[in-house]
C-alpha cells in the first residue's frame, strides 16, 4: 500500500491539487472533482492528499439510494430521548473549524440523486448548509477554516446520473485521472 501512496504522490495530479489547496484562502469550501476510469487512484490521490494535510476524511459512498440524513445526521432514539447522530458532512465541518482543515471524498458522486446533489450546492458556493434534518440549522465553516470536499466518478458507466450541471460548476477544478504508462506500470508491479 504505501507503494501505492508513492506512486499518487509522485503524480502531477498531487502536487497541482496539493498547491490549489495551499493557496486558497481560508473561510471556505473547496471542491475538486476527479473522474477517469475505474481502478486509477482517485479515491487513494483524494485520501493521500488529506493525509499530506495531517487531516481528518470523511468517506461518503455515493448510491441512488443516499439521501440528505446519510449526508447530514439524522435523528434516533436513545434510552428514550432523541438524539441528533452526525453524518460526515456535519462531521467534517465540525472537524475542520476545530482543526483548520478537513477532507471529505464522495466516492461515484454521479450515482448521488440530483436532488441530493442541489442539497451540497449552499456549502460549495457560500460555505455552509442549511440541515433539514435540525429544522434548517445552519452549519457554516469559520473564516480560519478549509472544507476540501473531493468527488470521484467514473465517466460513462452505465447505471450513474448526470451531474447537475450548477453543482458541477461548482467545483474549482476537474482533472481527469488516467491509467499510467505501459511503462510505469511495469515498474510499479515490479516494486510489488
Amino acid at each position: 500500500m504505501n507503494r501505492n501512496i508513492e506512486y499518487i504522490q509522485q503524480r502531477n495530479e498531487f502536487d497541482y491539487l496539493k498547491a490549489l489547496i495551499n493557496s486558497l484562502g481560508n473561510g471556505r469550501c473547496i471542491g475538486i472533482l476527479l473522474h477517469g476510469p475505474p481502478g486509477t487512484g482517485k479515491t487513494l490521490l483524494a485520501t493521500s492528499l488529506a493525509k499530506d494535510f495531517n487531516s481528518s476524511y470523511f468517506i461518503i459512498d455515493g448510491s441512488p439510494d443516499l439521501d440528505r440524513r446519510d449526508i447530514e445526521g439524522n435523528w434516533e432514539l436513545f434510552n428514550g430521548d432523541t438524539k441528533f447522530n452526525q453524518g460526515p458532512l456535519t462531521r467534517a465541518i465540525e472537524d475542520a473549524n476545530n482543526n483548520g482543515i478537513s477532507f471529505i471524498v464522495i466516492n461515484e458522486i454521479n450515482a448521488i440523486r440530483e436532488s441530493e446533489q442541489i442539497s451540497l450546492n449552499s456549502l460549495l458556493s457560500e460555505n455552509h448548509i442549511n440541515l433539514i434534518s435540525k429544522g434548517f440549522e445552519r452549519y457554516s465553516l469559520k473564516e480560519t477554516s478549509k472544507l476540501v470536499i473531493i468527488g470521484t466518478m467514473n465517466k460513462g458507466v452505465i447505471g450513474i446520473n448526470k451531474l447537475q450541471e450548477a453543482f458541477e460548476d461548482r467545483f474549482l477544478v476537474c482533472p481527469e485521472i488516467t491509467y499510467p504508462a505501459k511503462q510505469k506500470e511495469i515498474e510499479i508491479a515490479v516494486k510489488l
